[in-house]
C-alpha cells in the first residue's frame, strides 16, 4: 500500500489520549476512544492489504498471519518480560497471583475474556493493573482469526455482496454493543461481538475503496469531511467519561471521526497537513510500542509507591515510557519485521523460546500464589490477616443468596429464584426492623453493620449495582424490580436505605435528581448514606506496615451543597457516613483497640462494620429508635474477632 503519513498522525491522536486517561489526567475523560480509533485503522488497514494482495493473486494465509505475528508478538512478548522482573519487584503476592494469571491470558489471546470476568476498566483496580490493556490486542487478535477466510469467502460473491454482508454483521454488532451497554456492560467493553463493528467500520471503508475516488472528490467536501472527523473524535476525548456506555451508540462519534478523517483527510488538506507533522508521525510510528509500555510502567509506579504519583512523578514515568516505546521500536518492532534480519525459522524459534519462558514464570506465580516467600515473617502475617477479614466478611454478606455476586456466574436468574434474606443462620436470633437497605456491594456493609448490632433489615442488592439509574445495568435493574414487586405495598416496611459508593460522574445534580425521582415511586422514607472513604492501597500499606492515606473526595462530593439541598428538599433522611466512621478512631484504618476496620479500601471489616453500627445507633436520630432493640438481638461471638496487624 501506498504510505500515508495521516495515519500515522491519526495513531499518534488515538493513543496519546489513552496514555494522558491512565496516567490521571482528568481532561481526557474520554481518553478510552482512542482503542476505538485504533480499532478503525486496523480494520481499514489490514483488509486494504488482503484485497490488494488478493488482486494481485499474491494472498496467502501462512503470509498474513505471519505478519500479524512479525507485527504483534516481538514487542508483546518483550513488554511482557520486561513485567515479570518488576511484578517481582513491585507486586504483593495477591497482586502477583492475579498478574501471572494475565500473563497466561494474554498468551493465550484471550485477556478480553479474562478481564471481563474479574475486573473492570475504570477505577482503582485497573489503574493498577499492568496488563488491563492488552484486551484491546486480543479482541484484534481474534477478530483476525476469522475475519481473512471470511472476506475471501465473501469476494468471491463479488465486491458489492461482500460490502454488504459486512455491513449486515458491523450493523448487528453495534446493536449488540447497544444492548449489552445496558444488560451486560462488562461483556460489551471487552469482548469481539460488541466490538466487531468498530473494526468493520474501517474494513468497509477498504472495501468500497475503488468507489471513493477521494482524488477527485471537491476540495470542500475533503477540507469539511476531515475537519468534522477530527471535531468528532476531540469531543469524544474531552467530554466523555467512565460514565458514558462504550460500545454503544455513543461510539459511534470517534468512530465515525476515524472513518471521515481516513477518507477525506490527505497531504492537501488541513488536517492531513496537521497529522503528517513530523512529531505526530513519530509517535504514531512507535504508537503500538507506546501503548504496550506505557500501562505496565505507571501500574508498577502506584504499586511500588502505594500512591498516587504526583505531576512531576507522572512526568517522568512518561517520559520513561517513551524511551522504552522508542527502544522497543527501534530494537524489537523493526528487526522482527524485516524478513531479510529475521527469516520465518528464526522468528519462530525466538518467539517461541520467549513464550516458554513466559509461561513457566505465570505458571509458577500462578501455582504458589505469587511468590510468597519473598516477604519477611511480618509481611507475611499481615498478609494472611488481609485474607482473613476479606474471607470473613465474605462468608456474612451471603453473595447470590442476599446480595447478587456477577463474580460466580450464576446469573439474576438464580440469584432472584434463591433469594431468601429474612432469616440468616449465622445471626440465629435478630430483631427484625421495618428497613430495607440496597444498593452496590457498600450496601451490604450497612447490613452486616445492623446485624452485627443484633438487628435484621430486608436485604436486596447486587455487586457493582448503582443506585442511578441512568447507570443500572440490565441486572440490576431486575434486581430492584423484584424488590418493588417485595415491598412497594407492603406496609411492614417503613424505609429504604440507598447505598453505593458512588463514581464522581454519578454526582451531579441531575443524577442525584434522577436517583431521586426513581426511588421514590417505591413509597418509602428514603434514607441515603454519603460514600465511605477510601483507602488508596490499604491491603498493601497494611501489608508493609505502613499508615494507609485516607482519600475523602467521593465521600465530600457526595455532601456538596446543592446535592445536600436536592435531598432535603425531597424529604430524605441523610446519613454522613465519613463522620461516624471517622468516630471509631479519628479515620484510621485501626480501631482503639488495634483491630483492623477494613478490608479492602473502601469496605469494613466484620470489626468495623460492628463499630460503624454502634456508632449508628447511637447518634443517628432515625436509628437510634431501633438502639434498644439492639441490645435484645443476640450474634455469634466467632463474627467479632478483633484481628491486630504486627507491627
Amino acid at each position: 500500500m501506498q504510505y500515508r503519513g495521516e495515519l500515522d498522525g491519526l495513531r499518534a491522536i488515538a493513543v496519546i489520549p489513552v496514555v494522558l486517561l491512565h496516567a490521571g489526567f482528568k481532561l481526557f475523560g474520554g481518553g478510552f476512544v482512542g482503542v476505538d480509533v485504533f480499532f478503525v485503522i486496523s480494520g481499514y488497514l489490514i483488509t486494504s492489504i488482503i484485497i490488494e494482495e488478493k488482486q494481485n493473486d499474491t494472498f496467502s494465509f501462512s503470509r498474513f498471519y505471519e505478519r500479524r505475528a512479525r507485527r504483534i508478538l516481538p514487542a508483546l512478548f518483550g513488554m511482557l518480560l520486561v513485567c515479570v522482573p518488576l511484578a517481582l519487584q513491585c507486586s504483593l503476592p495477591q497482586e502477583m497471583n492475579y498478574f501471572s494469571q494475565g500473563v497466561l491470558a494474554v498468551l493465550g489471546f484471550v485477556s478480553n475474556v479474562f478481564f471481563s470476568h474479574t475486573t473492570g476498566y475504570f477505577g482503582v483496580g485497573s489503574t493498577l493493573n499492568p496488563l488491563i490493556h492488552t484486551w484491546s490486542l486480543a479482541v484484534e487478535e481474534q477478530y483476525y482469526i476469522l475475519f481473512p477466510a471470511l472476506l475471501l469467502l465473501l469476494w468471491r460473491l463479488g465486491v458489492r455482496t461482500a460490502f454488504a454482508t459486512l455491513g449486515v454483521i458491523a450493523a448487528c454488532s453495534l446493536i449488540a454493543a447497544q444492548y449489552y451497554a445496558k444488560a451486560d456492560s462488562q461483556f460489551d467493553f471487552f469482548l469481539l461481538p460488541t466490538r466487531g463493528w468498530e473494526i468493520l467500520a474501517g474494513a468497509l471503508i477498504a472495501c468500497y475503496a475503488r468507489h471513493l475516488e477521494q482524488g477527485g472528490a471537491a476540495v470542500l467536501l475533503r477540507e469539511s469531511g476531515s475537519l468534522i472527523g477530527i471535531a468528532l473524535i476531540a469531543y469524544a476525548v474531552f467530554f466523555f467519561d467512565d460514565g458514558t456506555p462504550s460500545p454503544s451508540l455513543y461510539a459511534l462519534i470517534p468512530v465515525l471521526g476515524a472513518v471521515l478523517v481516513i477518507v477525506y483527510a490527505d497531504e492537501s488538506t488541513l488536517v492531513g497537513k496537521m497529522l503528517g507533522l513530523k512529531a505526530l508521525v513519530g509517535v504514531g510510528r512507535v504508537s503500538y510500542s507506546l501503548y504496550l509500555f506505557h500501562q505496565p510502567v505507571l501500574a508498577f509506579a502506584r504499586q511500588r509507591l502505594l500512591a498516587e504519583p504526583d505531576l512531576l512523578t507522572v512526568s517522568v514515568l512518561l517520559l520513561v515510557t517513551l524511551a522504552l516505546s522508542y527502544a522497543s521500536w527501534r530494537f524489537i518492532e523493526q528487526p522482527f519485521r524485516n524478513r531479510t534480519i529475521l527469516s520465518r525459522p528464526r522468528l519462530f524459534t525466538i518467539g517461541g523460546c520467549a513464550a516458554v519462558c513466559l509461561l513457566a514464570s505465570a505458571l509458577s506465580g500462578w501455582r504458589t500464589n505469587g511468590f510468597p516467600a519473598r516477604f519477611d515473617k511480618t509481611e507475611k502475617i499481615n498478609q494472611q490477616l488481609v485474607r482473613t477479614v476479606v474471607v470473613e466478611r465474605a462468608r456474612v454478606v451471603r453473595g447470590d443468596v442476599c446480595q447478587f455476586n456477577n463474580v460466580t456466574h450464576i446469573g439474576v436468574d438464580g440469584f432472584l429464584h434463591q433469594w431468601n434474606c429474612k432469616d440468616d443462620s449465622a445471626f440465629p436470633h435478630l430483631v427484625r426492623i421495618p428497613v430495607i437497605i440496597t444498593g452496590d456491594s457498600h450496601s451490604a456493609d450497612k447490613v452486616i453493620a445492623l446485624k452485627l448490632n443484633g438487628l435484621l433489615p430486608l436485604q436486596i442488592g447486587g455487586a457493582g449495582c448503582s443506585v442511578v439509574p441512568s447507570r443500572m445495568s440490565g441486572d440490576c435493574q431486575r434486581i430492584y424490580q423484584r424488590l418493588y414487586e417485595v415491598v412497594a405495598h407492603d406496609p411492614y416496611y417503613q424505609y429504604l436505605v440507598l447505598a453505593h459508593f458512588f463514581s464522581e460522574s454519578e454526582l451531579t445534580p441531575d443524577s442525584i435528581r434522577e436517583t431521586v425521582a426513581y426511588w421514590q415511586r417505591y413509597n418509602k422514607k428514603l434514607v441515603w448514606f454519603t460514600p465511605m472513604p477510601t483507602f488508596y492501597l490499604f491491603a498493601a500499606h497494611l501489608e508493609r506496615d505502613q499508615p494507609a492515606r485516607i482519600d475523602f473526595r467521593i465521600s465530600d462530593l457526595s455532601q456538596r451543597e446543592e446535592i445536600s439541598r436536592i435531598l432535603e428538599t425531597s424529604g430524605i433522611h441523610i446519613v454522613d457516613t465519613k463522620r461516624l466512621f471517622c468516630s471509631l478512631n479519628d479515620c484510621g484504618y485501626v480501631s482503639r483497640e488495634g483491630c483492623v476496620l477494613m478490608t479492602d479500601d473502601s469496605h469494613l471489616s466484620l470489626w468495623g462494620a460492628r463499630l460503624f453500627g454502634r456508632a449508628l445507633l447511637a447518634t443517628d436520630p432515625l436509628f437510634s429508635q431501633w438502639g434498644g432493640a439492639a441490645a435484645g438481638g443476640d450474634t455469634s461471638r466467632e463474627l467479632e474477632a478483633c484481628h491486630k496487624p504486627v507491627v
